[in-house]
């Protein structure tokens, strides 16, 4: 298991637009029906299929997605449509698939205890992750508000 579902850790190998979409909604929202009704799309099949890979959102959906996976337009769109040596306005399209970030050495360990492929017994994975789950909760809930600090 990894650690997406916890914000914590992002895949380091270059994803698919589904994928990457998949990734950010479960960051910031419970079910892809959250997801949409955020957004403002009124099917929520239509996120399905963007996940699955089964189309590509037309630009203007995109601009409508952004701000509710709290990105720019700009970046989604050169997520969905990645184009090299273009430009948007004049400007340089940013890069496709973005610098791994770093990670926190605690985030790293969990990951590694939490992989199915550990040697930490199921019952006890289950366990750490009933744990982590409880803990991380308020500041999911919190970054799923909307709230910005000040």
């Amino acid at each position: 298991m990894r650690l997406i579902r916890y914000g914590l850790l992002m895949s380091k190998e270059p994803q698919s637009f589904g994928e990457f979409l998949a990734e950010r909604i479960r960051m910031y929202y419970d079910s892809d029906v959250d997801f949409a009704a955020a957004a403002g799309i009124k099917s929520s099949s239509s996120i399905s299929r963007y996940v699955n890979g089964g189309i590509i959102p037309k630009v203007a959906t995109l601009e409508q997605m952004a701000p509710a996976l709290r990105m720019s337009a700009r970046a989604l769109i050169a997520r969905a449509y990645p184009v090299t040596g273009s430009t948007i306005d004049g400007e340089p399209e940013p890069a496709a698939t973005p610098a791994p970030p770093a990670f926190h050495p605690l985030a790293l360990e969990l990951d590694r205890l939490l992989r199915p492929e550990s040697r930490v017994p199921d019952d006890k994975r289950a366990s750490l992750t009933a744990l982590v789950d409880s803990l991380i909760d308020p500041y999911r809930r919190y970054l799923r508000s909307g709230r910005k600090t000040v």
